[in-house]
């Protein structure tokens, strides 16, 4: 059987990539499809200067995570918190190398991710559901 193709491997990631890209863009399919090409060009230059052929996916979510640092938001759900709630809460990322990623202490990692909270009120929030939280925020 031949090895599989950087694109091959691409398709295979790309349904959970997009959902991770809608997470960090705030549910904007436009900025979500952005996010996702830069990550995805982001990776394949990586890919194509390594010998050691690294772990596709998660280099690919680690791109994803960097591209949606690089968007400037502040205040609740900023980028640093969005991505560290994703790496950790949804991708299943250790500590360590979520905040290798964010390029922060575990100490500052531990902070952004006290803001999922705020992500969950905004989340029920926008989708017009009554505060099921009680009062967070």
């Amino acid at each position: 059987m031949m090895p599989w193709t950087f694109e091959e491997r691409v398709d295979e990631e790309l349904d959970g990539l997009y959902a991770g890209a809608l997470f960090l863009s705030h549910d904007d399919p436009a900025s979500a499809e952005s996010l996702l090409v830069g990550s995805v060009v982001a990776a394949a230059r990586r890919w194509a200067h390594q010998a050691a052929r690294p772990d596709l996916a998660r280099l690919l979510r680690a791109e994803l995570a960097r591209a949606a640092l690089r968007t400037g938001d502040a205040g609740p759900g900023s980028p640093p918190a969005r991505v560290a709630l994703w790496l950790v809460a949804v991708e299943r990322w250790s500590y360590a190398d979520a905040a290798a990623v964010l390029g922060v202490e575990r100490d500052v990692l531990r902070g952004l991710l006290s803001e999922q909270r705020a992500f969950m009120k905004d989340l029920w929030e926008r989708r017009g559901r009554p505060d099921v939280l009680g009062g967070v925020g």
